[in-house]
């Protein structure tokens, strides 16, 4: 009996023999799998991407999704591998850099996120979403100071953007808060 993984691929030689367009075929399994994504079937999208990239191999955006199913499983290694391939596959494409950079903050690799962060933000200066994930894993590790700055180079390219205002607005108030417990602690150390 064959698999449903082969049968789809029989079909899709099939459609290919009837002259159907080549890129219509792997868009069409993209879309499904895009579907599935959606809905939270991973396994699925998985599938569905798998065979978009057998008939067609350099197509990014199955690849890049197949990366995104996987991170969404939390199979983070082959999460990695796939945006790490895409990396060198073409440098210039910043979804792997950022996508990339989101699985090693979910890891807490925060240096490593915030490596793949400055590198697209980087390659694309107008991007909003490097310098707002850059933020976000640098206030994690409690560099404030450091998120401020970069929540500012967001403010730079959209000025009077909500999110940057709202994150800039949380940075502070952390900074803040921070400031006053290491205040804390030293005026309970200066009385010991």
């Amino acid at each position: 009996m064959m698999r449903s993984g082969a049968i789809a691929l029989w079909m899709v030689s099939a459609l290919l023999a009837s002259g159907v367009a080549f890129a219509e075929v792997g868009d069409s399994y993209l879309k499904q799998g895009n579907t599935f994504y959606h809905s939270g079937q991973w396994d699925k999208a998985i599938a569905q991407y798998k065979i978009a990239l057998a008939i067609n191999p350099d197509h990014l955006g199955a690849m890049h999704n197949l990366g995104l199913a996987y991170q969404s499983k939390k199979d983070f290694a082959r999460a990695i591998k796939i945006f790490r391939k895409m990396k060198e596959d073409d440098r210039f494409y910043v979804p792997a850099y950022i996508s990339l950079g989101l699985v090693y903050t979910q890891q807490g690799r925060y240096k490593d996120a915030e490596r793949e962060y400055r590198k697209a933000a980087a390659l694309e200066p107008n991007n909003l979403i490097p310098p707002l994930n850059l933020a976000a894993v640098m206030a994690k590790q409690g560099f404030y100071a450091g998120a401020a700055r970069a929540t500012k180079r967001g403010l730079a390219i959209e000025p009077g953007s909500p999110h940057f205002q709202l994150l800039l607005a949380k940075v502070k108030a952390a900074q803040q808060k921070h400031k006053e417990k290491k205040k804390s602690h030293e005026n309970v150390s200066s009385k010991l």
